[in-house]
């Protein structure tokens, strides 16, 4: 049993002005909101499937152990679950993880010439747009890399043009 009082939570909410509610037509599409609702589930979880995402951020950190470790934030672009973020991170801490790392990076089409490149500017790899698959299994979800797809703003029809 909780032994901590409930907190009063105040909502900022304003009444209407002159007690009349403004009505806004015409500024959302209804239709579109209420199929997103209805296609979101209530606790924000996204089921496992294949998804494409967004790089949106790496972070470059270290685990409790003292391992390095890179932060993945993956936006999901197209959906019914446009939005929503999926996280990944990798950890290097044995040959094998370093090796995936290493595939997952080639999947981002950037090819670091060591771990320290890879890791000293984790920016490098904003915008870049994969398809990824989201596995959940006992307790863990597991992000996996499976295609590349673009980086944003880049001319698809042009390779020649990639930052890397």
């Amino acid at each position: 049993m909780n032994s901590q009082p409930k907190k009063n939570i105040k909502r900022n909410i304003k009444p209407p002005v002159n007690g009349v509610k403004e009505e806004s037509e015409g500024v959302y599409d209804m239709d579109r909101l209420e199929a997103m609702f209805s296609d979101v589930p209530a606790d924000g979880v996204v089921p496992d499937g294949l998804y494409e995402v967004a790089i949106e951020k790496t972070v470059k950190g270290e685990t409790q152990a003292g391992n390095p470790k890179l932060a993945w934030w993956l936006r999901i672009t197209d959906g019914p679950y446009e939005g929503q973020m999926l996280f990944k991170n990798s950890v290097f801490s044995t040959e094998n993880s370093v090796a995936y790392f290493k595939r997952d990076l080639a999947f981002c089409n950037y090819y670091p010439t060591s771990l320290e490149q890879a890791l000293s500017n984790p920016s490098e790899l904003q915008g870049v747009q994969l398809v990824v698959e989201k596995v959940a299994r006992d307790g863990f979800t597991t992000i996996y890399f499976k295609q590349y797809l673009e980086i944003t703003g880049e001319d698809s029809g042009n390779d020649a043009e990639l930052p890397f």
